[in-house]
């Protein structure tokens, strides 16, 4: 794991065949499953740059956290919903508050994008 400034992360991303995961930590960056996104991404052959519990996004009312984003330029803009909360065998209701949650993280980063 390296951790670099915006200014590093691009100079490496030049080298294709150099395969690394960067990590970026913001808030709530050090649960369970962050650790263990973590892991399972420095496995895998991958390049790019992982922002973890960064309130990226914001709405008329709030900001809206999301858990994990992956920036790779073979993989494009990966979002990653770390719910904790979530039974293991989760109710319609629960079902329909993660879909509504993650809509709403698609619909804002794809705004997002669209207007720069």
């Amino acid at each position: 794991m390296r951790t670099h400034t915006i200014f590093d992360i691009r100079s490496h991303w030049q080298d294709q065949d150099q395969k690394f995961v960067d990590i970026v930590f913001g808030e709530n960056s050090n649960t369970i499953a962050a650790r263990s996104l973590q892991d399972a991404l420095r496995k895998l052959d991958i390049s790019g740059t992982l922002y973890l519990g960064y309130p990226v996004l914001s709405t008329a009312d709030a900001k809206v956290f999301v858990d994990a984003l992956l920036v790779s330029r073979s993989h494009g803009l990966i979002a990653f919903d770390l719910s904790s909360h979530v039974e293991p065998h989760p109710s319609d209701e629960q079902i329909a508050d993660i879909t509504e949650r993650q809509n709403q993280i698609c619909l804002l980063i794809f705004r997002k994008v669209l207007l720069r």
